[in-house]
């Protein structure tokens, strides 16, 4: 391509500043560094009154060559529409494809109005990507889709599904997307995923080119890493383990257990602090408080920056991930690493999340059974306490740098647009 030529592109994403999360911020330094590679995006998105925390402190680093068009995706169910979905036992679809066609007419509009060197759909909701599939086989731009999560293996998503829906429900469902993401399978020129089993899984189950499928993870955007606020508290039991962001369900069966040989341990006199941030809260102040457990402090929701705050007074990142979703990788284990933080993890022992882990000799990984649990607790604490305790080398932790992976990522978009002119 000819670098002084104009170049477009069309992301598609309902999540995106001012929002707040990992998705949004994510999706911003997309944006920013296409933008310093000398292209210009428009960008679909969430709708000015998107039921979802703002953080505006994000607003002002969006690129100024960015359009922005904001469109309502779909129409929120009120309470009582709601409450009878959940009596009738059928909840919405977990990937939510609501709203897709109003994404497509959109996204046909714009492309109708400019030329676009390729299309970008980022699964947070699946509807972007439903939009981007039709848009793809009527005007055959090249079209890259970005499934930061799995849709078939989220089985946080489809457990709930399953448990809360009639069972011929759910069965749809599941038949229903599995038909759409062999389509996109089909038609997409490129697929980003977030860890490196998750492609190998794409590739083996939908038979497809390897180099149709990438990995270019999340990790930290060393960005947000440089006016972080003092921390807020001050804990007088030491070490201080922390789990900053939330937990999903079915997590609970993992935290229970930990936080029981957390209250073993205090009473044999191995004590730490338990600290969450974020939607971790409710779960963990919930079981806390039956099993009477000293020295926990439970801090809701916050904004990214004040969060990096908090982590700031941890001497170990919690993480956790479920043992039926082992490509999973929790954006939280890169901003644990960035810290140089040992890493307490109840995570798949084969999974995504502990390959990172063992690499890097950067923590603990928690078995299964309740007694090791403990005794893999122990053995970090006093690790601790006699200076030993293991964490990532700055030498390793550079190679998660959101940048390069975004870098990598233009690269091989670069090179499909190339290719198809």
């Amino acid at each position: 391509m000819n670098d002084k030529q104009t170049k477009n592109f069309l992301y598609i994403s309902y999540f995106f500043p001012p929002i707040s999360g990992a998705e949004p911020r994510y999706n911003l330094t997309v944006i920013n560094q296409f933008a310093q590679k000398g292209y210009s995006p428009t960008i679909l998105t969430a709708p000015k009154d998107a039921r979802y925390p703002r953080e505006q402190t994000l607003v002002p680093l969006i690129t100024k060559k960015a359009e922005i068009i904001q469109l309502p995706w779909y129409f929120e169910k009120n309470k009582y529409q709601q409450e009878l979905r959940k009596l009738l036992r059928i909840p919405p679809n977990p990937l939510r494809f609501q709203g897709w066609k109003k994404v497509y007419s959109a996204a046909q509009k714009a492309i109708a109005e400019k030329k676009y060197d390729f299309v970008y759909s980022v699964y947070g909701l699946a509807s972007a990507v439903k939009a981007g599939l039709k848009i793809k086989k009527e005007t055959g731009v090249p079209w890259v889709v970005d499934l930061r999560d799995p849709w078939m293996y989220s089985t946080f998503q489809w457990d709930f599904l399953k448990n809360n829906s009639l069972s011929i429900w759910y069965k749809y469902h599941r038949r229903n997307c599995e038909k759409i993401l062999k389509d996109v399978v089909k038609h997409t020129d490129l697929i980003n995923v977030e860890s490196p089993m998750h492609e190998k899984m794409l590739v083996e189950e939908f038979n497809i080119n390897p180099k149709k499928v990438t990995a270019f993870g999340i990790g930290y955007n060393e960005t947000y890493f440089k006016n972080i606020p003092d921390p807020l508290i001050s804990c007088v039991k030491k070490p201080v383990i922390g789990l900053i962001g939330s937990v999903y369900y079915g997590y609970e069966k993992m935290v229970r257990p930990f936080l029981k040989a957390v209250s073993e341990l205090a009473n044999e006199g191995h004590e730490c602090t338990i600290l969450t941030v974020g939607g971790a809260t409710g779960t963990f102040s919930k079981i806390a408080q039956t099993m009477g457990l000293k020295n926990y402090i439970g801090i809701d929701k916050v904004d990214y920056l004040t969060a990096l705050g908090y982590m700031k007074t941890l001497d170990f990142g919690l993480v956790f991930g479920l043992d039926d979703f082992p490509s999973n990788i929790s954006s939280k284990l890169w901003e644990y690493m960035r810290f140089e933080l040992p890493i307490i993890a109840r995570v798949p022992e084969k999974g995504s999340m502990a390959k990172i882990i063992q690499e890097g000799n950067c923590g603990y990984i928690l078995p299964n059974n309740a007694d090791m649990i403990k005794s893999q607790l122990k053995k970090a604490i006093e690790n601790f306490q006699s200076g030993n305790a293991p964490g990532p080398k700055k030498e390793y932790i550079q190679n998660f740098e959101l940048s390069k992976n975004i870098n990598g990522l233009i690269s091989r978009i670069e090179t499909l647009v190339t290719d198809k002119l």
